[in-house]
């Protein structure tokens, strides 16, 4: 009964998409620490996504990408 308590207190802490795969897992985790695995491998695939995507970059050089691009206006020549 322990470990329900705790479950449920991890879910509430963790992203709701993450939860929904964790639960569509077969079987779906049973203990806290079938939670945590399941959490730390779901993390784990999201962030080799973002790599592959090119989105893993850190938020400062994101912006000072966006802030360096100059807004297509008709008729201007870049």
């Amino acid at each position: 009964m322990e470990d329900a308590a705790l479950i449920r207190d991890f879910q509430k802490g963790l992203n709701p998409k993450l939860v929904k795969k964790i639960w569509v897992q077969s079987p779906p985790p049973t203990t806290i620490d079938d939670w945590y695995k399941a959490a730390a491998l779901q993390e784990g695939y999201w962030r080799r996504a973002l790599v592959i995507r090119g989105l893993d970059k850190p938020t400062h050089e994101k912006k000072e990408r966006r802030e360096t691009h100059q807004r297509w206006q008709p008729g201007h020549v870049y």
